[in-house]
């Protein structure tokens, strides 16, 4: 009964370190200008800890992440166990990158954010989250001032 548990609790953990490291590949059109779509993103990822923006246009924005393994957990594991302090120095540091494209579509912005990892995807569902609102919200007074003409217009 033990050993199952174990079993199950190694490999849970090994799926779930493999479903965070996956990247994800968002696409999604929007209302918004791909100035604001830019903005949003540099205002979520660009100000979040350890994201450094790597390069920003009217259309595109790349941002990178960089995280150091703790040099204190490093030397104490070096100091006692000398193959998990170098396993732990070498892998613990974390790196991903963050991409954000703006095309033009027919119906509006045509938006792409690719990310390699678990923050990238937190960042690109926040743009998306942030973007998609927005636009609707835009829009939604116009959509519904054309409606009521509409009615009028049927009702005369």
């Amino acid at each position: 009964m033990t050993m199952t548990l174990a079993l199950i609790t190694v490999v849970g953990s090994i799926v779930g370190v493999m479903v965070l490291k996956r990247g994800e590949n968002l696409r999604f059109e929007t209302s918004a200008t791909a100035q604001e779509v830019v903005n949003v993103a540099l205002a979520t990822a660009g100000t979040g800890r350890r994201w450094s923006v790597l390069a920003a246009t009217d259309r595109t924005a790349t941002f990178a992440y960089q995280k150091k393994p703790s040099l204190l957990i490093g030397f104490v594991l070096l100091w006692f166990f000398l193959v998990p302090g170098i396993l732990y120095l070498v892998f613990a540091g974390k790196r991903e990158a963050l991409s954000v494209s703006v095309t033009t579509s027919g119906t509006g912005q045509q938006v792409q954010v690719v990310s390699n990892g678990f923050r990238g995807k937190l960042a690109g569902r926040a743009v998306r989250r942030q973007v998609t609102v927005a636009g609707a919200t835009a829009v939604a007074p116009q959509a519904h001032a054309a409606v009521a003409r509409n009615l009028h217009q049927q009702a005369q």
